[in-house]
């Protein structure tokens, strides 16, 4: 019997690390014999889609971010077009053993994509790239006091606190969103599996309701830049990768690495792009990069720099950085930053405080037998921080098998 496998996810092009890992998710189970369709905003679509076999659904709509004010509130709060597609290809092609996987849905899909899902909840794997199920702001974070929040989601303490990076307004739209979706989807009965990406993530979504009991770890997959150690110690640029945004510190970055002297290389974009680019133009702004320029700027690292203000789950940049055999230096807010000095094989700081930053980067700057010990460390010692692409595989289709109703008469192709 064939396996049947849906993905649904805001975006089906490379944007950000989520999208990646739910076309990883796609192509990697195509490739081990799975029936795999994937439901996603129409319009541009990562080709290797289709020439893997999979079955690519398009939905009509403007993601929240590039609609007008007034049409954002309304299809943010609740997608119509997302909820009809959704429960129309359920009606048409769903059998009793198809597995359905969620990544993310508050771009696009809305809280909305949750009513479709309904009849087939027990058959459905939600994975967790951030803290929207928990968190109205999807970040655990009070952008205005610059701190991680432990608050519930819409409790009292929540809903007294002025959190939202944009506006008063914008709380409110981002509380009335939190509660439609508890009211469309509440945790506490989830018959379905989540799954998270460190273990640190479990205790959020459990104080937000969701029984432990349907909470998985799976470590995300890492893909070196290099498969020879990167040999940091005769490099001198600090590299950092990804949005360039507040809560990703790349102010953070820009100003210590100044600070210490040392070449600052951005290889992504975001709203702070031209601020940043004005302030320190004796910075690299590379902008966006495909996987091949990436690997080039890696090779002339003497580190990576994960200067992030939010309690990053995981991070794929750190993962890549160490297995490729860079120092990574990190925030003490991120969940690997304890797993990475432990290892040896990097530094951690306080964001909010630039001198700890300075500190880490003139060690790396002026100690160079240490950034040769921590790059093959970083290369040596790290394996356990994360999955190999086929471990990763592995883990999720154990966790689909789990949710089938008759497992044992299905054979997990691996």
């Amino acid at each position: 019997m064939t396996n049947r496998l849906v993905i649904i996810n805001d975006s089906g092009v490379t944007a950000g690390g989520a999208t990646k890992l739910a076309l990883d998710a796609a192509l990697g189970a195509a490739g081990r014999g799975w029936d795999v369709s994937y439901l996603t905003q129409a319009g541009g679509m990562d080709a290797r889609l289709v020439l893997a076999g999979v079955k690519v659904h398009g939905i009509s709509g403007a993601r929240v971010s590039r609609d007008s004010p007034r049409a954002a509130m309304r299809t943010g709060l609740w997608n119509k077009a997302a909820l009809d597609a959704v429960t129309k290809f359920i009606s048409q092609h769903d059998t009793p053993d198809t597995v359905y996987h969620l990544h993310n849905w508050a771009h696009f899909l809305s809280p909305a994509v949750f009513k479709a899902l309904r009849p087939v909840e027990e058959r459905l794997v939600l994975t967790t790239h951030d803290y929207f199920l928990a968190c109205g702001n999807g970040g655990q974070y009070d952008f205005q006091k610059n701190e991680v929040c432990t608050r519930v989601g819409n409790s009292l303490p929540c809903l007294m606190t002025r959190c939202d990076r944009q506006s008063a307004m914008h709380k409110a739209w981002r509380v009335t969103r939190h509660a439609v979706r508890s009211n469309t989807f509440p945790l506490k009965r989830f018959r379905g599996q989540l799954a998270v990406i460190h273990q640190r993530q479990g205790p959020f979504f459990e104080r937000a309701g969701l029984p432990p009991q349907r909470i998985r770890t799976i470590a995300n997959p890492i893909e070196p830049y290099s498969s020879s150690r990167i040999q940091a110690e005769e490099n001198a640029s600090v590299l950092f990768i990804g949005r360039l945004g507040v809560e990703k510190g790349a102010d953070v970055a820009a100003e210590a690495a100044r600070q210490a002297g040392m070449k600052m290389v951005f290889a992504g974009d975001g709203p702070m792009f031209e601020d940043l680019a004005k302030e320190y133009p004796d910075a690299h702004f590379a902008g966006f990069c495909n996987r091949d320029q990436l690997a080039a700027l890696a090779a002339k690292a003497r580190c990576v720099i994960v200067p992030s203000r939010l309690a990053e789950p995981f991070g794929l940049v750190a993962g890549e950085a160490l297995w490729s055999g860079l120092p990574v230096l990190i925030s003490g807010v991120a969940f690997l930053s304890g797993d990475i000095v432990d290892a040896g094989a990097g530094l951690t700081f306080d964001p909010l405080k630039i001198d700890t930053v300075v500190s880490a980067l003139i060690e790396i700057r002026d100690n160079t037998p240490r950034v040769e010990q921590m790059s093959r460390a970083a290369f040596s010692d790290t394996a356990a921080l994360a999955n190999s692409l086929d471990s990763w595989l592995d883990a999720y289709a154990s966790l689909y098998r789990s949710v089938q109703p008759n497992p044992s008469k299905l054979e997990i192709a691996s």
